[in-house]
């Protein structure tokens, strides 16, 4: 009985440790973008009907933008507007250094601005298309 009654007490500590985990979780490490960093964003608006410099497609485990293709490793959810993204950029790239980049994209709060912050410290603004 006495055994019955730590092994409840030792599960219910072990339970309610996770709840907050779980919730941690969300703002950790992800598997795929979310989806609302999903779409295409280019640099204004006038050239979502047309091909155009600066570009980029982000889809839930991948990139593709005017150089190439670049895949994700993994994601980290920083805040609800922030993700920090390690990506893999395609075998064509032009140097063997750059083949891992750590991008960061913050959403505006209507979520129809997106700013990538590179690990150089430039910065490019984007606009989605519908």
């Amino acid at each position: 009985m006495r055994y019955r009654a730590t092994f409840i007490s030792a599960l219910s500590v072990l339970l309610l440790s996770t709840v907050p985990a779980a919730k941690s979780a969300e703002r950790g490490l992800l598997t795929r973008i979310p989806v609302e960093y999903q779409g295409r964003w280019v640099m204004s608006l006038d050239q979502c009907d047309a091909p155009a410099e600066g570009w980029l497609y982000i889809s839930d485990l991948s990139f593709y933008f005017r150089e190439g293709q670049a895949y994700i490793v993994s994601a980290r959810r920083i805040d609800d507007l922030k993700l920090e993204v390690d990506v893999s950029l395609w075998e064509g790239w032009k140097s063997r250094e750059d083949w891992r980049q750590v991008r960061l994209f913050t959403l505006s709060r209507d979520r129809h601005t997106l700013t990538e912050s590179r690990s150089d410290s430039s910065s490019i603004v984007r606009v989605r298309c519908d």
